[in-house]
Parts: structure tokens; C-alpha cells; sequence
């Protein structure tokens, strides 16, 4: 068997060829130059002070005048109404009832949705059984409430009532 490395020799030790290094083969490290760098600072003062004294000299027998302040009014608001109240009227539960195929395409989990009945006005759930399709008239988009989690819900238009 021949060298993989040149440092590395091999010897037979139970019949198998165990590498070592060969130490007297390695060369001597040879010495990196050292790099020399000189620092240069140079420092140039550009600070100029300047002091300037102004002597001030105030009279002491001299008198400030307060000025008067005349007593303010206070406003006085009277409230007005510009809001004309307007009969009320009672807005339609259910503006438009459209009606919606439900289709559960999974073949093992039924389907419970959520949905604003076109008659009573009241929230409804309806239960579609697994691999179903349903029909329902809704004031409201159904939702999922729980349950399979492969299914359709297609808006098919106005309800026929």
C-alpha cells in the first residue's frame, strides 16, 4: 500500500497497515514576517475662545409697572338642537333570502353548518350526513361550525319560496 500523505508512514501491526506521522519528515516552520507599521497622530488645536463681558447695570430705584388685568365675562352657551328626530323604522330580518347547495364530500365525518333561517329569522344548524348534499334558503352566507373539513358551499341564487 503506498502513502496517501507524504508525512504520514505506515507500519504492519496485525497484519494491517496502521498510519503514523512521521515527525523527522515535517519541515521546520518557517518564520512570517512581521509587519512594522509606525502610527502617525497629528493633532492640530483649533479651539479660539472668546469672552466677551457687557457690564449691565439696572437702577435700583426704578419701578415696573403692573399691568391691570379687567376682569373677563364668561360666555354663557345656550344649547340648540339641530337633530330632527325621525320615525323609525324597522329594518327587514332577512333583506335577502338566497338559497345554497352544502355538498360534504367526505366519506366518513358529517358536516354541521351554520345558517339564518329566510322564515323564523333565527339561527339554525343544519347537519349534512357524510357524502351528502343539502339545500337550504339563508338570510346569511352558512358557515362551518364543526365537522368535516371537505366540503362546498355554492350560492345558487334567490331562494324559490
Amino acid at each position: 500500500m503506498s502513502p496517501i500523505y507524504k508525512r504520514v508512514q505506515y507500519q504492519k501491526q496485525n497484519g494491517f497497515d496502521v498510519p503514523y506521522w512521521d515527525i523527522e519528515t515535517i519541515p521546520d516552520a518557517s518564520p512570517s514576517p512581521t509587519p512594522s507599521i509606525t502610527p502617525t497622530i497629528s493633532i492640530t488645536p483649533s479651539i479660539t475662545p472668546t469672552i466677551s463681558l457687557t457690564p449691565t447695570n439696572t437702577p435700583s430705584n426704578t419701578n415696573t409697572p403692573t399691568p391691570s388685568v379687567s376682569p373677563s365675562t364668561t360666555p354663557t352657551i345656550t344649547p340648540t338642537s339641530s337633530i330632527t328626530p325621525t320615525p323609525s323604522t324597522s329594518s327587514d330580518p332577512c333583506p335577502a333570502c338566497n338559497e345554497f347547495e352544502i355538498i360534504n364530500s367526505d366519506l366518513s365525518s358529517s358536516l354541521s353548518v351554520e345558517y339564518k333561517d329566510c322564515n323564523t329569522y333565527g339561527i339554525d344548524i343544519l347537519v349534512v350526513p357524510a357524502n351528502s348534499t343539502d339545500y337550504i334558503c339563508s338570510c346569511i352566507t352558512p358557515i362551518r361550525v364543526f365537522g368535516s373539513t371537505n366540503y362546498t358551499i355554492n350560492f345558487n341564487g334567490s331562494c324559490p319560496l
